[in-house]
């Protein structure tokens, strides 16, 4: 959620053009134990990964992103849900980095060792951001604590108005400010895509590798987070006036700094569709918010408004997969039509076949006479 609260959550902001953030190999190796006891598991049905982050300024931390206020009870109503209806959870709030790619590398260990899953489910709740070259949803941890702007425009180092734009730029970043070397966000982030091709790497697959198109595992990730970046707007436009402003008649130092902050304008906050989803067999990817906009909790509300609507519908047995988070769509477009810019979830899908999370209601009929 970059989610704003409204007194208003899901995804975004800019890394360094040298870094784009990609999908990432996790190192998994260090989970090894916990492999062995998920591969001695009796057999599991269906499998649901659920995270809850709101608590970003923990032991008085100041942080960019700012605490959330309803990703908890989001995440634990949503636990309980998938925990009633047949799935295997594993669950964390206020997740660290570490404990993010924990969760994705056990995801993994259970597709390796338990063919007979038949849907597994990934739901976040929490901050975002994206990539702006490459549009990936990046999802971020509660120990991510800066946001590297605008660091790919910029060569500070051997330029004494190079390390001048630095500062003013990155002066509450963690970045060194002798030499401002600034990190993008590759490592400090969960990238969807990661977790899209864990899925993906465990698929099962033929004696050749290729894909068993018999196969009927249904792969779910649904984000309750902003689609725009974390950035204020106000924020964002005072950075690119000092930088404007410095870069003035500057012979060398900042690279194209001018050229790369008007593309910046245009697409920071912007984020398209994880590119997995379109070669993952039977996925869907569900959205709290429209590309380059904002998800949404209200102030006294018990649940964001996606979720509350992910609650009510998608675990109804009278209606497919698809069908409730139609009705999702709608209902969130009804609550926040009286704001001044409607969140509109999405999806997309590739499901071959029709899926009811909460087991298809069985209609008895009584013989007619």
């Amino acid at each position: 959620m970059c989610k704003k609260p409204l007194v208003l959550a899901t995804l975004f902001s800019l890394g360094s053009i040298n870094q784009i953030a990609i999908a990432e190999d996790l190192n998994c190796n260090q989970y090894q134990a916990a492999e062995e006891s998920i591969k001695n598991l009796s057999s599991v049905e269906n499998l649901a990964v659920v995270i809850g982050n709101g608590n970003y300024e923990q032991e008085g931390k100041k942080s960019v992103w700012g605490n959330l206020k309803l990703t908890r009870t989001d995440s634990q109503k949503m636990r309980d849900q998938f925990s009633k209806n047949n799935f295997h959870v594993l669950y964390k709030e206020d997740a660290t980095k570490n404990d993010m790619d924990s969760l994705v590398c056990k995801m993994g260990y259970f597709l390796k060792h338990h063919s007979s899953i038949n849907t597994v489910a990934f739901y976040f709740s929490g901050h975002g951001t994206s990539d702006p070259v490459n549009k990936d949803n990046l999802l971020v941890p509660t120990d991510m604590d800066f946001i590297p702007m605008y660091s790919g425009a910029i060569n500070c180092n051997g330029e004494e108005k190079g390390n001048e734009i630095c500062k003013k730029l990155f002066e509450e970043r963690d970045c060194d400010k002798d030499t401002c070397k600034i990190e993008g966000y590759e490592g400090k982030v969960l990238n969807v895509e990661t977790i899209l091709q864990t899925m993906k790497n465990y698929y099962p697959k033929d004696s050749n590798g290729k894909p068993l198109t018999e196969s009927k595992r249904n792969h779910l990730v649904l984000l309750d987070a902003c689609r725009s970046n974390g950035i204020s707007e106000v924020a964002k436009d005072k950075a690119i006036q000092i930088a404007e402003k410095i870069t003035k008649g500057l012979k060398k130092g900042p690279i194209d700094i001018i050229p790369t902050l008007a593309i910046t304008k245009s697409t920071l906050g912007t984020m398209g569709v994880a590119s997995s989803a379109t070669d993952l067999p039977n996925s869907l990817i569900g959205f709290a918010a429209g590309i380059g906009k904002s998800a949404i909790e209200f102030e006294n509300a018990e649940n964001s408004v996606y979720t509350q609507y992910l609650l009510k519908h998608i675990f109804d047995k009278s209606v497919t997969l698809k069908q409730a988070l139609d009705q999702v769509i709608v209902s969130v477009k009804r609550q926040t039509s009286i704001l001044k810019e409607t969140q509109v979830p999405r999806y997309d899908a590739s499901l071959e076949d029709e899926i009811y999370l909460g087991g298809q209601q069985k209609l008895d009929f009584a013989p007619g006479g």
